[in-house]
């Protein structure tokens, strides 16, 4: 009777195997994952404020990579150092119109989390990425600016050690199981509010 109801439900199993002369039934079951111990309250408000961090800087790291591939791929295809600093500057000029209000709102958290995500996504730290764009004397300055923040631009990410929840976030929103937070395109443009 209890496997009459099951070949009654459609989708419940999969067909029916054959082994060693037993018929048995083969039930195909959704993923499950599994973190560990049950969190407790503070726990769970520290994670999902981790999970909306994540969400919020993403695609702040993602466009960062993105745009270091274009400057690479120009920097391949022109020798002149001329076109490159151009390049370059015409491309921080753009950043700071569309994006500078908004990285500014940012958290103290946020900014930590946002330095770990471009080095997992450039697989290199922040530090070397301003020193290859713009040299060694700026990422010393910013470098010691971060540190008097609690910042350290030459933070490594470990998605094996310390960074695991930041890489399941990260890899849930690869797997389209969970969305970003799109950034505000041109804040500086927009009118500000009065108060």
């Amino acid at each position: 009777m209890f496997f009459i109801l099951f070949c009654i439900l459609p989708g419940v199993f999969s067909p029916v195997q054959a082994q060693n002369k037993e018929v048995l039934p083969v039930f195909i079951l959704d993923p499950v994952e599994i973190h560990g111990r049950p969190l407790s309250d503070s726990e769970k408000r520290d994670f999902l404020r981790l999970v909306y961090n994540v969400r919020r800087t993403y695609p702040y790291a993602v466009m960062a990579k993105e745009r270091m591939d274009l400057y690479n791929a120009m920097k391949a295809e022109t020798s002149k150092k001329k076109d490159q600093r151009k390049y370059l500057k015409d491309e921080e000029t753009a950043i700071r119109n569309d994006f500078l209000e908004d990285l500014k709102n940012m958290t103290r958290s946020q900014g930590a989390i946002l330095i770990k995500l471009l080095a997992r996504q450039t697989d290199t730290t922040a530090y070397f990425l301003l020193k290859d764009f713009r040299g060694s004397a700026r990422a010393i300055a910013y470098q010691t600016v971060a540190r008097l923040w609690g910042y350290n631009l030459k933070e490594t990410y470990r998605p094996q050690d310390r960074d695991r929840d930041i890489e399941a976030i990260v890899q849930m929103i690869e797997n389209g199981r969970l969305s970003t937070i799109a950034p505000n395109k041109a804040p500086a443009l927009q009118p500000k509010r009065r108060r």
